[in-house]
C-alpha cells in the first residue's frame, strides 16, 4: 500500500469534525469510498496511525 498523507489528513479532519465523540464504521467506509479507497486501505492507515510509525 502506498501511504497517502494527504487521506491521513482528511482522516483527522473527519474525526475532529466529530468532536472525538466517534466515528463508526459505516462512516469510516463511506468516508473510504469519497476518497476512491479500498476498506483494506482505510484500515491499514489506520494501523499505521496507531502504531505512530513515521516510515512507510
Amino acid at each position: 500500500m502506498k501511504f497517502d498523507p494527504k487521506f491521513v489528513r482528511n482522516l483527522l479532519f473527519l474525526y475532529e469534525e466529530a468532536d472525538f465523540a466517534g466515528v463508526n464504521e459505516k462512516e469510516l467506509f463511506k468516508f473510504a469510498d469519497l476518497h476512491n479507497k479500498s476498506r483494506r486501505e482505510l484500515l491499514d492507515t489506520i494501523a499505521i496511525m496507531n502504531k505512530g510509525e513515521t516510515r512507510y
